[in-house]
């Protein structure tokens, strides 16, 4: 379940940066800001995924029962 959630959100990251590069080529009155702004986002996005996946992944306790 996990698995999938994680490959959604990067499918998702992945399509916003593709946007990003479109809007970039194509709109020669995009200015930084909204550039900035943007990338901002997907950083942020980004982040997020990995304190989750980093989460996921911490030792509990009673990971420990099963030895």
């Amino acid at each position: 379940m996990h698995l999938i959630k994680l490959k959604k959100i990067m499918e998702n990251l992945l399509e916003d940066i593709e946007e990003l590069i479109d809007d970039i080529e194509r709109d020669h009155a995009i200015t930084k800001t909204e550039i900035l702004e943007a990338l901002y986002k997907i950083k942020e996005e980004t982040e997020q995924c990995k304190l989750r996946e980093e989460e996921d992944h911490s030792l509990n306790w009673g990971d420990l029962d099963e030895y």
